[in-house]
């Protein structure tokens, strides 16, 4: 029974915005982010292993990728699906998707040889229209 109640503690992890002088009713990650990139973009925004890159360098990537997304047709009301490694990419790819106005779904990395086939079902089956997939489409 100590065992539950340890993890039942560890696992409460909700938490308030620590700064909520600085979010305003309404705001999206996109919008919180965008904050830290006209406050401290040469600060750096992720840390993956032994890569790391800074908020301006983030946004730069992420806004070439919605703006390609949208030029794909993605936008509002369109499921974008995002099938990457965990990396800086997977971030990258997430703040492109949100940026461009689509919905994201992650789709899991580690399918081995299915992975493939999937995605291209998913594409065939589902409302997708794009899936971001280490930056390539499907």
């Amino acid at each position: 029974m100590p065992d539950q109640k340890k993890l039942l503690a560890w696992s409460q992890c909700s938490t308030d915005y620590p700064n909520k002088s600085v979010r305003a009713p309404g705001q999206t990650i996109v919008d919180l982010f965008q904050v830290q990139v006209e406050s401290r973009p040469d600060h750096v925004a992720v840390v993956f292993e032994d890569e790391e890159i800074s908020y301006r360098a983030l946004n730069t990537k992420a806004n070439r990728l919605a703006h390609y997304l949208m030029t794909m047709g993605v936008g509002a009301e369109r499921l974008t699906g995002l099938c990457v490694q965990c990396s800086i990419e997977m971030v990258t790819g997430l703040l492109g998707i949100l940026k461009s106005g689509s919905k994201e779904e992650s789709i899991e990395w580690q399918l081995g040889s299915y992975r493939n086939e999937l995605l291209q079902e998913i594409k065939k089956n589902m409302k997708k229209r794009i899936t971001v997939d280490n930056f390539s489409t499907v």
